[in-house]
């Protein structure tokens, strides 16, 4: 069977640790931080008596960070720096006349915050799937090497499509009481309708994103990782120490991966 050594106290040390780097850079230690969280993770992993061994460095995965990172970054430090006069000319006035209306210049381009706030997501899931592969593919169990060829656009696909699927949803379970009732729920005016379709919502969300995306991401992973040279996997014997006697598998149960 599987089994994971390593002591919480040192993996809650080093990801404070990398946490405070990572904050400390504006974000730029983030392969480095992940990358030493996963070798530790994969470091004391075992199959048997054989321990599986990371290879991977930050530094190859800090080209495809930046683009990630520094595109909607950059985005919207040119959209300030445009718009410098017009943020300059609001606190000025407020200023000078505080408590009074203020009349708004137009901004430049307002539509960046806008795509740059609808690209990130998209960049973050594509670099995951990069990290994700890198990984794999920085993963040996002795002499057996993973591999993954795990494709970037079908992750970032799949989250496309279950964000459809949700933004579909909602108005199917939220708008049929406002042509019913002819009105938004308010504090003096709640319908039951309008509870049993917020139940219904919490529930169809989760199933999307969980029965939905996480069941296709999991099958994709599988589908697309390869373990090379099998044969030698007849050398792994049953390791001799005792397993846990309580409490293995717990936080799985309890899904404490997902806080």
């Amino acid at each position: 069977h599987f089994g994971l050594d390593g002591t919480a106290r040192k993996f809650v040390a080093l990801s404070l640790f990398w946490t405070v780097i990572t904050i400390l850079t504006l974000g730029l230690a983030s392969p480095w931080s992940r990358t030493a969280l996963a070798r530790y993770r994969i470091n004391n992993s075992h199959f048997g008596d054989s321990y599986f061994s990371f290879y991977g460095s930050g530094k190859d995965l800090i080209f495809p960070w930046m683009i990630a990172y520094a595109i909607p970054i950059t985005l919207i430090v040119t959209w300030g720096w445009m718009n410098f006069e017009q943020a300059a000319e609001i606190l000025n006035a407020t200023q000078v006349n505080p408590g009074e209306s203020i009349s708004i210049p137009g901004l430049k381009f307002a539509g960046i915050p806008w795509f740059a706030g609808f690209i990130f997501p998209l960049l973050f899931i594509w670099y995951k799937a990069r990290e994700f592969r890198y990984f794999v593919n920085s993963t040996q169990l002795g002499d057996i090497t993973l591999s993954s060829k795990l494709s970037t656009g079908t992750v970032v696909g799949l989250f496309v499509a279950t964000y459809l699927l949700v933004s579909i949803a909602i108005p199917l379970f939220v708008l049929p009481p406002v042509f019913i009732f002819g009105e938004m729920p308010t504090l003096s005016s709640v319908h039951l309708s309008f509870i049993a379709a917020f139940i219904v919502l919490l529930l169809i969300v989760p199933l999307l994103t969980q029965g939905f995306l996480r069941y296709q991401l999991t099958k994709l992973f599988c589908r697309q990782l390869s373990i090379n040279e099998t044969s030698k996997l007849e050398a792994i014997a049953q390791s001799t120490r005792p397993a846990p006697e309580r409490g293995e598998g717990f936080a799985d149960a309890l899904d404490v991966g997902a806080i």
